[in-house]
């Protein structure tokens, strides 16, 4: 791990810079005490990285970039905390897999944080990447407004790959009306958090021992069907990247008789001599 500080790009103005919070003199900084510090002066310890911002020329921007080895394609999860009291600066977090070469928004979304008058946390999951020259940039935009952005007690935690076969649990029977939908659970699957290289799907079938086929986004270990007008069949898989996948007994949504939905309780069916 490394760290290393971009130049801002108006490389003039040395306020648009970061450093050690006490350390804006000695960068050359206009007026670092009463000029925009934040209170208290870290989340975690004694000190923090502060971008000044309140004397810094409007639009220029400077970054923090960390430098890290993300071989094998694990989940990282990356937790900082910040602090932004005021105005229209801000803080963008992207990431690279080419050494700095390029840069985009990580994979679970864009990362732009404005305001926070408190310490505030963030984390940030990093999933997918495979890359011996990763490297995370936190870059600060400036408003030569009132308050500094303060960024302190980062971290980058790995989850261990998954490496048995994973439980896909159970999930319930169902009955509806027809024209309803329901949101169907699985229980007991081998869960994601703290495990990288689990993931889920969920597939159905028009016959209980027909081919199963995947549903387009339905990832995660809950799925709300569209509206069902026939009896219906689905699985649950659970997969592990590094060993394979197991699925649950098949599910059925059934589809009740009408006298269960639209009569009252008790309601049987007709027979021929009520016709």
């Amino acid at each position: 791990m490394a760290w290393r500080q971009t130049a801002p790009n108006f490389s003039s103005d040395a306020d648009a810079s970061w450093r050690r919070d006490d350390d804006g003199a000695s960068a050359g900084w206009n007026n670092p005490v009463d000029g925009g510090p934040y209170s208290p002066s870290a989340s975690a310890g004694s000190h923090s990285a502060r971008f000044h911002t309140t004397w810094a020329s409007t639009p220029y921007t400077a970054s923090l970039d960390l430098y890290l080895n993300f071989t094998g394609a694990n989940v990282r999860t990356l937790s900082f905390d910040w602090i932004n009291a005021s105005g229209t600066d801000h803080l963008d977090v992207t990431v690279s897999t080419d050494g700095g070469a390029t840069f985009a928004n990580p994979a679970s979304g864009a990362v732009r944080l404005n305001t926070s008058a408190t310490w505030a946390n963030k984390t940030v999951v990093l999933s997918g990447y495979n890359a011996a020259s990763f490297l995370i940039r936190f870059k600060a935009t400036t408003d030569f407004g009132d308050n500094d952005i303060g960024l302190d007690n980062i971290s980058v935690t790995e989850s261990p790959a998954c490496a048995s076969l994973p439980s896909a649990g159970t999930v319930a029977d169902a009955a509806l009306c027809s024209g309803s939908t329901v949101t169907l659970t699985a229980v007991g699957a081998t869960s994601s958090t703290g495990l990288s290289g689990i993931s889920y799907k969920w597939q159905s079938a028009p016959t209980i021992d027909g081919t199963y086929t995947d549903i387009t986004g339905a990832t995660t270990t809950t799925y709300t069907t569209p509206a069902i007008t026939a009896t219906s069949f689905f699985k649950f898989v659970t997969i592990c990247a590094n060993s394979g996948s197991t699925s649950t007994s098949p599910v059925t949504v059934t589809v009740n008789p009408y006298y269960l939905c639209y009569c009252g309780p008790g309601a049987t069916p007709p027979n021929a001599a009520d016709l």
